[in-house]
């Protein structure tokens, strides 16, 4: 049994959304256009969700009800305020890219970035994550391999070694992420270079 409640398919589009997960959300906002057919900023994040996953004939329909709830506005303006909700603060959600408009949650966070700040101390993930490949793998194979030693020796020194990298691996790892400061990329990112 379907919620009959427009925000709770509009909250559920935007975590899907948010996880890139671009066919859930729309599902789920036009479950919500079903129940709310003339919520105008519904349209809009369909249309641009739309766009993205390459719809064309998806996102001009959209276009088509923007302008018609728009044009609705302005010739009865006696009627019920249907963008009423719309105002410049409820957009705060919405980030520019260039093409394209990509809502993201509230601070602007996804669920994927928190994980990435999570992953940080998994050292040589993030640097996998962000395209530098070698510089994970290295990290990864470093300490594996000093705590084997450190395990098999019973040496203090290759315990501190192990340390060292492991250390050396977050601060690199928080450097990766204080860059793309939770932004979507696509390409390398920069880091510190060794």
């Amino acid at each position: 049994m379907e919620p009959k409640d427009p925000l709770y398919w509009k909250e559920r589009a935007m975590d899907y959304y948010n996880d890139d997960k671009i066919e859930e959300a729309r599902e789920c906002w036009i479950n919500a256009l079903d129940l709310d057919p003339d919520d105008i900023v519904v349209w809009k994040l369909l249309r641009n969700a739309s766009q993205i996953a390459g719809d064309m004939n998806g996102a001009e329909f959209c276009d088509e009800k923007i302008k018609e709830l728009e044009k609705r506005k302005t010739v009865e303006p006696d009627s019920e305020d249907i963008t009423a909700a719309v105002k410049e603060e409820d957009f705060s959600f919405l980030t520019e890219v260039p093409g394209k408009t990509i809502p993201l949650s509230d601070n602007g966070k996804s669920r994927r970035h928190s994980l990435s700040w999570i992953a940080m101390f998994i050292t040589g993930l993030t640097q996998i994550e962000h395209n530098q490949k070698y510089k994970g793998i290295f990290l990864i194979a470093g300490v594996v391999g000093f705590v084997v030693l450190s395990l098999v020796t019973g040496d203090i020194s290759a315990s501190i070694m192990t340390g060292f990298l492991y250390v050396f691996g977050v601060i690199d790892s928080y450097t990766i992420l204080i860059n793309t400061n939770g932004k979507r990329e696509s390409g390398p990112v920069p880091s510190a270079e060794w």
